[in-house]
């Protein structure tokens, strides 16, 4: 199971190490396109990372993908087998006997049952969110891709004075931008 995350990940480094080097090269500065990195990363998560140059966000995306069908496996495994001890114990036939017999009443049996069930679809909802998480961040990162955040951006407070109704000076704070 790891080497295939092992395998995507290596080409995702090296499709990241092209374009990368294709930077240098004096293009026409192409539009950076949302609904590309919507596809991209809806057709294989983590591509949509990729197109927009953040390709440090793959790594984490399969790496929760990977914690979170590896618990959905384990969980639905436990759960069948707790599945079918149970019924087992209630098939009303006295010669099958479960592996639990001697560890789990039949009460135990039904709330650890239930426990991996519920443990396994919680798994598989957290990795659809994972999933819809890495569309909406290439689409929000595609959205930004040329937001120009330039050195010169300042804040600051300033004293200043303003007259009142009656035109006194009043000391106050101005919050001044400059960009």
């Amino acid at each position: 199971m790891l080497k295939p995350v092992i395998l995507l990940i290596s080409i995702f480094l090296i499709c990241t190490t092209y374009s990368v080097a294709q930077d240098s090269v004096l293009v026409p500065k192409k539009r950076h396109s949302p609904q590309r990195a919507i596809l991209y990363s809806a057709v294989l998560p983590g591509l949509g990372q990729v197109y927009n140059r953040k390709a440090w966000k793959v790594p984490i995306v399969y790496g929760a993908g990977y914690l979170l069908v590896r618990a959905a496996v384990r969980n639905n495994t436990q759960y069948k087998d707790f599945l079918q001890a149970y019924k087992q114990r209630t098939d009303g036939n006295t010669a099958t006997v479960d592996k639990y017999a001697t560890t789990y009443s039949e009460q135990n049996l039904i709330l650890i049952k239930d426990n991996f069930k519920r443990n396994r679809d919680i798994s598989i909802i957290g990795l659809s969110a994972v999933y819809i998480l890495t569309i909406l961040d290439a689409y929000v990162d595609a959205q930004l891709y040329d937001f120009d955040v330039s050195d010169d951006l300042k804040a600051s407070i300033l004293p200043t004075q303003q007259l009142d109704i009656y035109g006194n000076s009043i000391p106050s704070l101005a919050f001044q931008l400059k960009f």
